[in-house]
């Protein structure tokens, strides 16, 4: 296949080249999942009004703020289970092939799920099954077996995750 613009990549990740799509459709994919994340993004304290017969100059929207966070999560988590599946199937493209072990250890996971896309097949139904082992709690575990809990890269994790 011929390499991209982009750092030597395979055009879409495909190995095959020509007609083939590869990921194109989870580049569109993912234009709406972050354009969905993106929308909700808009802070909710914008919408604080004066309340209790104006003694009280505002309210501070602390419940519609949690709501739309919660209402972010499920595109994020799909988000990432994408991301995961193109990236394993980009490290394998590479010439070097070189892998963090954390790296490699996503990797290995991706594909007890998912194999390589050698051919074009529909990849919505991987992207989900990646996005939930990811959103395991014993997942989230593995990954990041040698990492201290209170890890600045960590530790915002730690308690999201849920059983999918």
């Amino acid at each position: 296949a011929a390499p991209s613009a982009r750092a030597g990549s395979c055009e879409f990740l495909s190995p095959v080249g020509g007609a083939s799509a590869g990921f194109v459709t989870q580049q569109k994919t993912a234009a709406a999942l972050c354009g969905e994340i993106r929308q909700a993004a808009m802070p909710a304290s914008l919408d604080a009004m004066p309340v209790s017969d104006s003694v009280e100059d505002h309210a501070p929207m602390t419940f519609l703020a949690i709501r739309k966070l919660a209402g972010q999560l499920e595109p994020l988590r799909l988000l990432v289970g994408l991301e995961a599946m193109v990236a394993a199937q980009a490290a394998e493209l590479r010439e070097d092939g070189a892998l963090s072990p954390r790296s490699a250890a996503l990797q290995a996971l991706v594909r007890t799920l998912v194999p390589r896309l050698d051919e074009d097949r529909e990849t919505g139904c991987d992207a989900t099954a990646i996005a939930n082992l990811l959103a395991r709690d014993d997942t989230v575990a593995a990954l990041a077996a040698d990492l201290p809990a209170d890890d600045p890269a960590v530790a915002p994790f730690w308690g999201l995750a849920h059983d999918g």
